[in-house]
């Protein structure tokens, strides 16, 4: 099914995108949105950003949540807010003939939220529970390690420790939030995706119309964006000790210096996809089927948003008697992975997984608008939602395992491991 040439697109108002796609769905539509206001704007507390966007559904000046709830619920509609790095994400779905009423609503959500007192307190007190929770998680106290070794103060890539995060969560105050959103939440930078059943010109009017009075935003990407540089740690290791643990989990990696529009992204992606992307990966037949070592292993490329220093890494579970067994076989795979590079055959067999994935998230409308928006947020033109399968197909062994050898270092491995171990 072709996209992008049927894909209409307009600017309502000052600073706003409008995209559409009309596909066979009757009566329906979903609807994806963003706008520049993530965590990574230049402000001492960056966890400011993320608690205004679960403020967001908490009220407006002239309706209260209950009153946003009954709204939704009478047209069985849905609305969701979502933080990014960069970018605050809305996303729901509708009945074509709900689209007017639920956009005066969202509109009004992001314009103008009521930012009370009794809200923050129970926002940030779920949000502390969770973070208590993750300090017993492996995984997750793990992969903090990780990136906390691997990248400098500042980097986009880089986690608040939990302790940490817990303080920047306690510090904010609804002046804090509101303050933020006045200087900067607004158009400028927005971008919204619909598809399904809709008259293009009959919402691109609506969308005028709600919009009309939001200021424009004085961000923009080169504002949020500071030091992307990883460091080289040059095979450092360390261990996270977490007590009253049956499992570990081994992580190791190193940072790529590169982001998802670098020419060697695509080729690097492939070949790690080979290694550790899915059931039948390298890593998946020989530490889980043949050694019988854990029951979940993989391998990834992470943090490649526009302008962001990339990095892979390798996470699994084993049993913390096991780990160090792992940890050579991991670096025996590794290394057969870089030398010997991918075969023909295991090349071709994950091209046709990779657009078979591809092409199945385009089977829901929700999927579509994600496509549309995300190829939008990577500065690609909208033809490369439908030329994305041939980019793949068209990869030669030789490009893929030219990348593997190029971003892949042994001794610049980080290896984290947490839980507990004797």
């Amino acid at each position: 099914m072709q996209i992008s040439n049927k894909i209409i697109h307009s600017t309502p108002i000052n600073g706003l995108n409008f995209y559409s796609f009309n596909s066979s769905v009757k009566g329906f539509v979903s609807f994806k949105g963003s706008f520049l206001g993530g965590k990574l704007c230049n402000i001492k507390n960056k966890l400011i950003p993320e608690i205004l966007v679960e403020m967001l559904d908490k009220g407006t000046k002239n309706k209260d949540k209950f009153k946003i709830a009954s709204i939704l619920e009478n047209v069985g509609a849905k609305i969701s807010f979502t933080q990014g790095k960069y970018r605050v994400y809305f996303t729901g779905q509708c009945l074509t003939k709900d689209i007017l009423l639920i956009f005066d609503l969202i509109a009004e959500q992001l314009i103008q939220p009521l930012v009370n007192e009794k809200d923050l307190q129970s926002v940030k007190k779920r949000n502390i529970a969770e973070l208590l929770n993750l300090k017993s998680d492996t995984r997750s106290q793990g992969m903090i390690n990780f990136l906390q070794k691997l990248y400098p103060k500042n980097h986009p890539n880089k986690p608040f420790g939990i302790d940490e995060e817990i303080k920047q969560i306690e510090k904010i105050k609804t002046e804090d939030l509101i303050m933020f959103h006045n200087q900067f939440y607004g158009l400028g930078n927005m971008e919204i995706c619909m598809v399904g059943d809709l008259d293009h010109n009959e919402v691109d009017k609506n969308l005028s119309k709600v919009f009309k009075s939001w200021k424009i935003s004085p961000l923009n990407k080169e504002m949020m964006v500071s030091n992307l540089k990883s460091k080289d740690l040059s095979g450092k290791s360390s261990v996270v000790y977490i007590p009253d643990k049956s499992s570990a989990d081994l992580i190791l990696g190193h940072g790529i210096g590169i982001d998802n529009n670098h020419k060697d992204y695509l080729n690097l992606m492939v070949g790690h996809f080979i290694l550790g992307g899915n059931f039948s990966s390298r890593l998946m037949s020989t530490i889980r089927e043949k050694e019988g070592l854990t029951y979940g292993i993989q391998s990834s490329i992470s943090g490649v948003d526009n302008g962001n220093d990339g990095y892979w890494n390798i996470w699994g579970t084993f049993s913390p008697s096991d780990i160090n067994k792992a940890k050579k076989l991991i670096f025996q795979q590794l290394e057969l992975w870089s030398e010997k590079g991918v075969t023909k055959k295991e090349l071709e067999n994950k091209k046709t997984t990779i657009c078979g994935m591809y092409k199945v998230s385009f089977d829901r409308t929700l999927g579509i608008v994600s496509r549309m928006i995300d190829t939008l947020h990577k500065n690609k033109p909208l033809a490369f939602i439908d030329e994305y399968p041939n980019i793949i197909n068209d990869i030669k062994l030789s490009d893929v395992n030219n990348a593997i050898k190029k971003y892949y270092s042994r001794k610049k491995c980080i290896t984290i491991t947490s839980g507990t171990l004797k």
